[in-house]
């Protein structure tokens, strides 16, 4: 519903694709069929809002902001976190963030490179072990 020089409307930015990109999803450990949803982005960025209050909020917000079928109150997230063996929920809320496409892979790889370090490229820095041998380093001089 672009307007006649190709830009998007207001109704364009604002209908909702998020209720409509649901799926089904079976649960591994259980088999039980629930529906969810991607988060908008006003989730998610709630939901990083409540990192200060702590994990176990931010994830129960996710799950409840996700599941369409059934509705889920925080305190129904609470209470299925604390009856389930703590890496049953992760293939759901993995999947979650893949739908919301929280996932790109350019970041994440990006990040697990960083956190791989940077092979033969830069050196890290010494450690609190290292010491002062008074001998000049290796290489041209400057």
């Amino acid at each position: 519903m672009s307007t006649e020089d190709g830009y998007a409307t207001v109704e364009d930015l604002t209908t909702d694709r998020v209720q409509v990109a649901g799926e089904d999803y079976v649960l591994e450990e259980t088999g039980h069929r629930v529906r969810i949803r991607p988060l908008s982005r006003r989730e998610v960025l709630q939901g990083q809002h409540l990192r200060d209050t702590g994990l176990v909020q931010m994830e129960a917000h996710m799950i409840r902001c996700a599941m369409v079928i059934p509705k889920l109150r925080d305190v129904d997230v609470l209470a299925w976190m604390d009856a389930t063996p703590a890496g049953d929920l992760e293939p759901l809320t993995r999947r979650i963030n893949q739908i919301s496409a929280l996932d790109r892979g350019s970041d994440t790889a990006a990040y697990e490179q960083f956190r791989q370090g940077s092979g033969d490229g830069v050196r890290p820095l010494p450690g609190a072990e290292a010491i002062d041998d008074g001998s000049r380093p290796e290489g041209p001089a400057d």
